[in-house]
């Protein structure tokens, strides 16, 4: 919250910083309580802050952003390492300084600041796994153990990616969530797997909602706009291009019709095939429209309006 004071003046913030600010770094010396710091005592090499001069803090080399960026989903990496494992015959830990939920805000931050920083994620793996962050959130962090809703920070991380201005993070946050749709649909029947079904299905309805109208095809852009439903934007779009409809709408067929949580599910994979719906019959009307004003200005025969009404929707019927 205090980032564009700092970028305003970044001297005197450092200089605010430096006689007012106070730490917790409990647990970090011996097991000593030395809470509430000043960073004026011997131990403020815990808050290292350089007194730059503004030309040296224009650019970060890449290198360096790189090397920050890999730190920051390494950490976040090891919070599910340390769920999964069975801590009952290890003695307890300090708690980290940056906690899961700190490290969601500082890359939701970060990518939908920076959209050069987003596309740098995407390239990174986190240590000691062949995932990347978009991956593994939907597979480990998405649905917490024991949780039956999907983790609010995580939406909003992902909606992040889904939201950036750079259109390869967004085709490969679609990529993403189409591949972890199909592994959560392989999973056998139980109710992790309808309570992380309707997670990622939750994931598309707020990445939709989090999304700009198209800026780009201005036929498009007018009919959007003039829409009621604000969830019909450049995402939904590209989510139809892509199959995503198609994949939502095979995923009902994997379901048990006897499991007691198949109606939650139902109902929130049909809001997300309407609003798609919705999208698909827009771009054909568009095409249509399109295609009549070159047949007019070629001399040749146009599609009357009652032609194109009747014509199919490009998504295949649920049974």
């Amino acid at each position: 919250q205090l980032s564009p004071v700092a970028c305003r003046d970044p001297e005197l913030f450092i200089e605010v910083v430096q006689k007012q600010l106070k730490i917790n770094i409990r647990n970090y010396h011996g097991g000593k309580d030395i809470s509430n710091v000043s960073v004026d005592t011997p131990r403020d090499a815990f808050l290292n802050t350089k007194d730059n001069e503004k030309e040296n803090m224009k650019k970060c080399p890449t290198a360096e952003l790189s090397n920050i960026l890999q730190i920051l989903i390494d950490k976040l990496g090891q919070f599910s390492y340390l769920a999964d494992k069975d801590m009952e015959d290890e003695p307890p830990k300090p708690t980290p300084l940056l906690s899961q939920s700190l490290l969601l805000r500082i890359l939701a931050e970060i990518v939908g600041s920076y959209p050069a920083c987003a596309s740098a994620l995407c390239k990174l793996k986190i240590s000691g796994s062949d995932s990347n962050l978009m991956e593994f959130i939907i597979d480990k962090l998405l649905l917490q153990k024991g949780e039956t809703t999907p983790d609010n920070l995580c939406l909003n991380l992902l909606a992040c990616f889904a939201a950036c201005d750079h259109a390869k993070v967004k085709n490969l946050f679609i990529a993403e969530l189409k591949n972890g749709l199909a592994r959560i649909v392989k999973q056998p029947e139980s109710s992790q797997k309808h309570h992380h079904l309707r997670a990622i299905v939750e994931l598309v309805l707020v990445a939709m909602k989090r999304n700009s109208p198209p800026q780009k095809e201005d036929s498009l852009r007018s009919v959007v706009r003039s829409l009621p439903d604000k969830d019909i934007n450049s995402l939904s779009i590209t989510m139809v291009k892509r199959g995503v409809a198609q994949d939502l709408a095979r995923t009902i067929h994997t379901l048990d019709l006897s499991s007691p949580h198949l109606s939650l599910t139902l109902n929130i994979i049909f809001r997300a095939l309407e609003t798609l719906s919705k999208v698909t019959g827009i771009a054909i009307n568009i095409k249509s429209d399109a295609k009549d004003k070159k047949g007019s200005k070629s001399g040749g025969p146009s599609t009357s309006a009652s032609a194109r009404s009747e014509s199919p929707v490009g998504l295949p019927s649920v049974q």
